[in-house]
């Protein structure tokens, strides 16, 4: 049975992304509507949304509520992606609730996120949970998720990312990512450039929605996370009526990864006495974060980097990010690439500057770097399918694994 829902998710995939809210608001009224009988928090933006989704969630389930979270996409496991107190959806449950929408979503042709979005939001209705954290996929006007009626948005940062759908400027993103805000509903935003910001502030406005911008100037894109989950956590806790404590606020941050499973958000891991880096970088503005990281741990110490990424990806910007940091990669294209090719992708990592070793799979740049007997630190970035596929190893490796986000930040 679980073969046959992934070959009928798989055939979602053919639909490709149709933004749109209709086939969605059908659906759920069909069924009653799961996703507005529990609070729900929903996060927007190019990067930070999966750790700064995981962190309001942690902070929620320290203070003792049920909370379910969304995030997308997954690392290795499909369940990754719909989770209560870091608990992935059983396989059983996922399986149930699949084939009960099956005949709506292959009458209406539902795309492969429109799917498994109404799976979680069926399924947090059906574990009654307390709270739900609900990542948005992409965008945020006419996104899936976007049929919440949320307590608080959130919109943690702008940037360049997926333009081909959501636009060429900052403004025109910054546009799309606002759509999250609904009237009257006060919305919590990172750090944002300037011209985005102001986009943002006037749909707020026009909303009736106060925007409570949380610009931080702590290292570490990690920490900058985290200050913002935390200032959106105290104030969806006093609206749900939970007394906030400080210590459940602090343990909330420390065991994130723990409480969540999230992975691969400079995620650090040993070999044979080597460091690894896992980062889940795959745009620009991802990158240069890392880069910022990478430097406040470990200084100007050059890096090993193993880099990969799907077709679409602005590949030549976030490689010229990583060229600060190092003067050779070993260039791989994951196994989803869409398209790219470790060639194309060797080509633009040379044009970068970069001395270049290229691979057909992930497994094989590994155990090259390995068999070199190097010691410095070594990076994987590039995409989040890359980084599945490091876990998948990994899993078969003795390794150490390290705090994964050696957060500095005290609340």
């Amino acid at each position: 049975m679980v073969n046959q829902v992934i070959e009928f998710l798989k055939q979602r995939t053919q639909f490709g992304i149709k933004p749109g809210l209709d086939n969605m608001i059908a659906l759920m009224n069909e069924e009653g509507n799961p996703h507005l009988t529990y609070p729900v928090i929903h996060v927007a933006g190019t990067n930070g949304k999966g750790s700064t989704s995981s962190f309001i969630a942690s902070i929620f389930q320290e203070h003792g509520l049920k909370t379910g979270i969304y995030t997308s996409p997954h690392l290795v496991y499909l369940s990754e992606r719909i989770a209560i107190n870091g608990i992935p959806i059983s396989d059983d449950d996922f399986v149930r609730i699949a084939e009960h929408i099956r005949p709506f979503a292959e009458a209406h042709q539902l795309t492969f996120f429109e799917t498994v979005t109404a799976i979680a939001f069926l399924y947090f209705r059906e574990m009654k949970v307390d709270a739900a954290v609900i990542e948005v996929g992409m965008g945020g006007r006419l996104d899936a998720t976007n049929v919440v009626q949320p307590l608080v948005s959130v919109i943690t940062s702008i940037g360049f990312d997926h333009v081909e759908h959501l636009g060429e400027t900052l403004n025109k993103i910054a546009f799309e990512k606002a759509g999250v805000i609904k009237p009257g509903i006060p919305v919590f935003a990172g750090n944002l450039p300037e011209e985005a910001e102001l986009t943002i502030r006037q749909i707020a406005e026009e909303k009736g929605s106060q925007l409570i911008s949380c610009q931080s100037a702590v290292p570490g894109y990690l920490n900058r996370n985290a200050d913002l989950a935390v200032r959106t956590s105290v104030f969806a806790l006093e609206r749900l009526k939970i007394a906030i404590q400080g210590d459940k606020i602090q343990s909330g941050i420390q065991n994130m990864p723990e409480n969540s499973g999230l992975n691969g958000r400079f995620q650090r891991f040993s070999k044979d006495g080597r460091e690894i880096i896992l980062d889940a970088a795959h745009n620009p503005d991802g990158t240069e974060a890392l880069v910022e990281i990478y430097r406040f741990f470990f200084g100007d110490q050059k890096p090993e980097i193993i880099f990969g990424c799907v077709a679409g990806k602005d590949a030549p910007a976030m490689l010229a990010n990583l060229r600060t940091l190092s003067d050779s990669v070993k260039i791989t294209v994951p196994s989803l690439n869409r398209g790219n090719t470790t060639q194309l992708l060797g080509n633009q990592a040379k044009s970068a500057g970069f001395s270049v070793e290229e691979f057909d799979s992930f497994d094989k740049a590994f155990k090259a770097s390995f068999s070199e007997k190097k010691r410095e630190p070594l990076i994987v970035c590039g995409s989040l399918y890359l980084l599945g596929e490091a876990f998948s190893l990994f899993s078969t490796l003795k390794m150490v694994k390290f705090s994964p986000s050696g957060l500095t930040i005290n609340h």
